[in-house]
């Protein structure tokens, strides 16, 4: 089949049988085993090893009658499907014919264990459990039975289930780009809910504080009804320091690279470790930060922890694996220039700050492909050693362990982690442009068009951020807003409508996003417009409106604070920003005492009509006589392949 993808994708398919029985969970194991992380078979076949895909993964679509297993494979560019299939075969024979190896199986029935148990953190998956195994299987606690086929599952039952279920009846599907065609012809014609007495007020777990001998911050926020421990240690860095060497795409691809080896294992071995343990480790960077985060069983965690500090601290950067990634992240670039939403979301950063400014690159921090060409082992090693210090960080955990415990472990194992010199990030204010500015990317053959609207907005934790919130979900934040009223509900112009606010530690910005059909963008534009200023002066929040968002939010906040991630997301957030533990405290609180005249004092503050940027990202020989017709001066047509 063909599609407008940038990738071609081998899809393979067996049937399977149905919810609820032992060889379906087998299955699963079989997946993880196949295709699910660096330490799978053809992950480190295809990705790794030969370079043939650059994603691979398995999955069980279950159902109650029968079900599908799943394997998949994105091809590199130049790579013929036909390649994969054959180590995707070769992959499936032997392990038909030899089984999964012991090591293998106890790797990945823990792996399903610990998920299991971090999937019991929120009630509403416990609920959906129950509702599910009753459901189908007439007992709420038949989840017994399958995790107890999980855990005593052995190598012999896999490779029995395999012989039964994955040994013929497949279903191949080669998905594969459309070739590049130019036109032959020009002539051718295509044209009343119950009423709450009181909201309850939500107050965030006790914070405790305290300080390693290296100057490290850690907060504590103890959980004790599940056996997990979260970590989340945030660094100074991110996106906007790649500035300061001139490197776009540097703190993403170090990110990458830092789980890829260490001094005492290479990438699959620190997989092959982690899984082992049924703790997950991740490393990423956003715009102004850089984040290492742990997930581990509690029994588990002095080892977790080990490898966390390992990946920390000795990463070896290896070259082999430099230069795929490098391919990968290259790959990630012309895949945002091929997608019209990412592309418009690309271009925006420069146009609201200046292509000088540390915020004004791409927002995906992903860099351009000369500089990511250019990124060398030594620019990953410098920028590791200035950015990640004890110094220029803090550490939130939280979960099943005291105090004492965890500052004992830290302190063994950080005891060669010292402080150093401070880097310096600077992010200068900038002057919001003097009157509204269009900007029009040609995306020939479009038929839709994306508009994409932006301002910026004061810095960071703004004294009224809940009264920004507040108005932001009302005007584009959530499916009920206006904004998505206007354009889908009532225009059917577009699937959705979407306002956020980008919160940075310099100056965030308010960004409106929408695609629709194409004969609609300037109209569209008028609307989005209309709204904008509307929520400022002609049509402000009403009183209904806001009291049925307020009650939301508020009653919202205990789904958001039920896990350790939403717990250390929460807090690693506000201080970020300048809070305390002492302000998420009174977060409910403070929400219950806004009133409708400080969420329409917040729309007059953050949505500047006379200052947006305005992006289009649509086909420019269908829409350009109307965008000319804007009261928006007319418009600047963008090239972002010209890109430095």
């Amino acid at each position: 089949a063909l599609d407008r993808v940038p990738q071609a994708r081998l899809y393979k398919v067996w049937n399977t049988p149905g919810w609820g029985s032992e060889s379906l969970s087998h299955l699963n194991l079989l997946g993880m085993i196949l295709a699910s992380d660096k330490s799978s078979r053809l992950y480190k076949r295809l990705v790794t090893d030969e370079g043939l895909a650059s994603e691979v993964f398995a999955f069980v679509d279950d159902k109650e009658i029968s079900g599908q297993f799943y394997l998949v494979a994105n091809a590199r560019e130049g790579v013929d499907l036909a390649a994969i299939d054959a180590v995707v075969e070769e992959e499936r024979l032997r392990l038909l014919k030899e089984g999964p190896t012991e090591a293998e199986v106890e790797r990945v029935k823990t792996a399903y264990y610990a998920a299991f148990v971090r999937s019991l953190e929120r009630l509403s998956n416990k609920s959906d459990l129950l509702a599910a195994c009753e459901t189908y299987m007439g007992r709420p606690d038949h989840y017994k039975q399958e995790l107890a086929w999980m855990v005593n599952a052995t190598a012999a039952q896999l490779k029995q289930t395999a012989n039964d279920w994955l040994e013929d009846g497949c279903y191949r599907l080669d998905i594969l780009p459309y070739p590049e065609h130019s036109n032959t012809d020009d002539n051718l014609d295509r044209s009343q809910m119950p009423a709450v007495d009181k909201t309850p007020t939500t107050t965030f777990p006790t914070t405790t504080t305290f300080t390693l001998k290296n100057g490290l911050p850690v907060y504590l926020i103890e959980q004790h009804n599940l056996p997990l421990i979260r970590m989340h240690a945030c660094f100074n860095a991110g996106y906007a320091a790649d500035y300061t060497v001139g490197r776009p795409g540097l703190a993403n691809l170090m990110a990458t690279m830092m789980t890829e080896g260490t001094e005492n294992r290479s990438g699959a071995e620190l997989s092959d470790a982690i899984n082992n343990l049924g703790s997950t480790l991740q490393v990423y960077s956003r715009l102004d930060k850089t984040y290492m985060t742990l997930n581990s069983l509690s029994q588990r965690f002095d080892a977790s922890l080990n490898l966390f500090a390992e990946v920390l601290l000795k990463p070896t950067y290896p070259e082999e694996s430099l230069e795929r990634e490098k391919a990968r992240q290259r790959l990630n670039i012309q895949q945002e220039l091929s997608n019209p939403s990412q592309l418009a979301a690309r271009v925006l950063n420069g146009l609201l700050y200046g292509a000088d400014h540390p915020y004004g690159q791409p927002n995906s921090g992903l860099g351009t492909e000369k500089s990511v060409q250019g990124i060398k082992r030594s620019d990953l090693q410098a920028f590791h050693q200035t950015w990640l210090k004890p110094n220029n960080a803090f550490l939130v955990v939280a979960g099943d362990i005291s105090e004492a415990e965890l500052k004992a472990k830290l302190e063994k194992a950080f005891a060669t982690w010292n402080k150093g010199q401070q880097p310096v990030k600077k992010t200068p204010t900038v002057t919001p442009t003097a009157k509204p500015k269009l900007y029009l990317v040609d995306k020939p053959g479009a038929v839709q068009s994306v508009v994409l609207a932006a301002n910026l907005i004061p810095t960071g934790y703004d004294k009224d951020w809940e009264a920004y919130q507040l108005m932001n979900t009302l005007l584009g934040g959530s499916f009920l807003s206006r904004l998505n009223a206007n354009l889908r509900e009532e225009k059917h112009w577009t699937y959705g409508a979407r306002s956020t606010i980008r919160q940075n530690t310099g100056q965030g910005a308010f960004v409106a996003a929408t695609s629709v059909q194409a004969d609609k963008t300037a109209e569209t534009v008028l609307e989005m417009l209309k709204e904008f200023n509307g929520v400022r002066s002609s049509k402000p929040i009403t009183e209904t409106e806001f009291k049925a968002e307020q009650t939301n939010t508020v009653l919202s906040i205990p789904n958001d604070w039920e896990t350790l991630s939403g717990l250390t997301g929460s807090l690693v957030k506000a201080l970020e920003f300048g809070k305390t533990p002492a302000w998420l405290q009174t977060y409910s609180a403070d929400l219950q005492q806004l009133t409708t005249q400080d969420v329409r004092q917040a729309a007059t503050t953050l949505v500047q009509p006379g200052q947006m940027i305005w992006v289009v990202v649509g086909d420019k020989s269908e829409i350009e006589d109307s965008l000319k017709t804007l009261p928006l001066g007319g418009y600047t047509l963008l090239d972002p392949l010209s890109e430095p």
